[in-house]
Order: structure tokens, then sequence, then C-alpha cells
């Protein structure tokens, strides 16, 4: 059973991508990332496809008949989770999102499937295969206190809502953070570049973010006063879409 309490790796990204390609690869992450083979479902008691030509029935019988959006869920009965929207011509959504939920349980304690440097690898391999603007591996906790409704009202795909427990920024949003060596002196535990795709990984801490934890969110606010990121915000406010065309 889920605990409302999770994380999710999520990646932003602009259309196009290719869901026939990009899920079967994206597994394949997930369980070299893992050490080992997990079952998926794409429906209660479903497999998911292992051909190509599975995989584009399964994404054809999933798009939006009118708009041609995907919008499609995997789950794996040890409680992950794979979601991935995509949208193409862009209709429905400006950026397409694919998201990877685990619970703690999967972090930490002897059953996890994950320790950090195998999370951090998975991270930076899905950066590579999904090439977003921005991702992240969040504790939803923080995400539902701190964000709000800043997404309602940020232009997220130039500026972060908040810093997470692991951050990925493009090069664009790079320079609207101030830059590369500053980011690169941010009080984190590790700030790297990244070559391919450009930009700048982040990692808050070491261990498991906890929103809970008041040292924990002690780093988070420092990093978040670090970047101005409030002031960063009312310089990039979501454009509002015209009524009547």
């Amino acid at each position: 059973m889920w605990e409302r309490r999770r994380y999710d790796l999520c990646l932003y990204g602009y259309p196009p991508h290719d869901a026939v390609t990009l899920l079967p690869r994206f597994i394949e992450l997930v369980h070299q990332a893992a050490g080992q083979s997990l079952v998926w479902w794409s429906a209660p008691n479903r497999p998911v496809p292992t051909s190509p030509e599975g995989w584009a029935a399964l994404i054809a019988e999933e798009r939006d008949p009118d708009y041609g959006a995907l919008n499609l869920t995997l789950a794996s009965p040890c409680g992950l989770s794979i979601d991935l929207s995509a949208d193409w011509p862009p209709v429905a959504r400006a950026f397409d999102v694919l998201s990877f939920q685990m619970a703690p349980e999967h972090l930490t304690g002897p059953q996890a499937l994950f320790d950090f440097d195998s999370l951090y690898t998975l991270f930076t391999e899905s950066i590579r295969l999904f090439r977003p603007f921005s991702a992240r591996v969040d504790d939803e906790e923080l995400a539902l206190t701190e964000i709000g409704d800043i997404y309602k009202w940020v232009d997220t795909t130039k500026v972060p809502d908040t810093i997470y427990w692991f951050n990925y920024f493009a090069q664009d949003m790079v320079e609207r953070l101030g830059g590369r060596e500053k980011l690169l002196a941010a009080p984190a535990y590790l700030v790297t570049t990244l070559e391919e795709p450009p930009g700048v990984i982040l990692i808050l801490q070491r261990e498991l973010f906890d929103y809970h934890n008041p040292e924990h969110r002690r780093r988070h606010e420092e990093i978040t006063r670090y970047l101005d990121l409030s002031r960063l915000h009312t310089l990039y406010p979501r454009q509002r879409k015209r009524q009547g065309g």
C-alpha cells in the first residue's frame, strides 16, 4: 500500500518525445539502477509489451483520439510507477513530463532498490535520454508544502519553483540562476556540470531528504536564499492565455 509520502524523479522537456522508444529504454535504466528486472503493467494484470510493435500498439491505443496527447501510467507490483505525459503536436501542454514514483522504502532500509549512487546514475542517464530543460528528485511533502500555487503564476520553464533534493538545470536556466560559477559555488552536497545535454546538476545532500527534519529544511532554505528564488519568481511570471484568440 502506498504511503502519502513519496519521492518523484521528474523530467520536464519540450516535445517531441518518441514514447515507443523512450519508455522501454527508461525501464531498462530503472532495471540497471535497481540491479534486477521488475514486472511492469500498463493496466491491472496486463504486462507491458516486449517488442517495438507492441509498444507502438499500446501508445496508439492510449493516445487521446481528438488531440493525440498521451497520458500513460505503468505500474510495478513492488510499488514503483512511471507516468508519461507527451503531446505532439503540442496542443494540450507546452512541454512533456516523464515521472518515476518511489516510496521511501525503495530508497532506504534493507529492502531498498536504490542507494544514492544508483539513484544518481539513474538521474543522469534519464537526463541524457529525455533531454529536459529541468529535472528533479523531490520529497512529495516538500513539493506540496513549499510550492503551493507558485506554478500557477511563475514560468517554471524559465526558473525553478524551488530547489529539490536532486536538481538539473539546462544551460538557459543556469544563466537565469546566475550562471555556472554561481551554481558551482552553491551551498550543496554536490554541484557538477553535465556536458551532454549541457547543464548543471545540483544535489542538496547525500542522505534521503526528509521535509520533517529541521536540518534538511535549513539546508533547503539556505540554498533558496543563495539563489534568490523569490526575486527570480517576480522576473519570470507565467504568461496568461489571451481570451478570445
